[in-house]
């Protein structure tokens, strides 16, 4: 949430078998000819010698790196719903920097999502243009080792989403924002929606913040959308839930 604390002060991721192999019959060890009562020459009933078969295994399939997974599912620019969206190069959407808070982990919630650590993290950002200021999108994707590692880290995002409320963060009088959030989503998303209020300045409204992680074998895409001060928000809530889809689905 750096873009909406920001938003809000200044306005106020061949194996080939060979199976029945055999050699040409040895000539010593032919079989002892059989006499047949007849008056002709003894005939010599030869074995068949067998023909060798040759087995080949299908090769193994092998996934893609990591690292170009996660970067084909971060979502691009044709993914976006309206027009009008610009390159951001920040795209972390909670800042990288520590900051000021009674509740630091609620700063960060997302450093959760880095237990166990992914093999490869891709993230991209977009910034629009409203009328009361400007919007903010981030696409992040996530990849770790195996499902179960995807899965115990969105368990522990959920649990940091969780636990955070209510926070302050900020600096003091009135640089301070005060913050709450709920909680939603299912077994294999979390969503969070949170406020945020310039405690200086009690007129202004709230700046607001939805993130959606989905997870989806060993990969996890994060959609945040942040929107300022009075305005609605280009993205819906539905909307950055179908994008988080859009993007964890590309990732496999």
């Amino acid at each position: 949430m750096a873009h909406l604390r920001s938003r809000v002060a200044m306005t106020a991721v061949v194996v080939f078998a060979l199976a029945g192999c055999g050699g040409d019959g040895d000539p010593a060890a032919a079989p002892t000819p059989t006499l047949q009562k007849s008056s002709s020459k003894p005939v010599t009933t030869p074995t068949a010698t067998p023909t060798p078969t040759l087995t080949t295994a299908k090769p193994t399939p092998t996934s893609r790196p990591a690292a170009d997974r996660a970067k084909t599912a971060v979502l691009v620019d044709g993914d976006l719903p309206d027009r009008g969206w610009d390159q951001d190069r920040d795209a972390d959407p909670e800042g990288s920097g520590d900051q000021r808070s009674d509740r630091p982990a609620c700063v960060h919630q997302s450093r959760a999502l880095l237990t166990p650590k992914p093999v490869a993290d891709q993230a991209r950002g977009w910034v629009t243009t409203v009328p009361k200021g400007s919007e903010y999108l981030t696409s992040r994707v996530l990849v770790y080792r195996s499902p179960a590692e995807a899965a115990v880290a969105l368990s522990a995002y959920r649990k940091a989403v969780a636990a955070c409320t209510r926070w302050k963060s900020g600096g003091v009088d009135e640089y301070a924002f005060a913050e709450k959030q709920v909680t939603s989503g299912g077994a294999s998303s979390v969503v969070r929606r949170s406020t945020t209020s310039a405690i200086g300045f009690p007129e202004v409204p709230p700046g607001t913040t939805v993130t959606v992680a989905k997870v989806s074998g060993d990969a996890i895409a994060v959609v945040t959308g942040t929107w300022g001060t009075g305005d609605r928000g280009v993205n819906s809530q539905a909307d950055l839930e179908r994008l988080a889809t859009v993007s964890v689905g590309r990732a496999k």
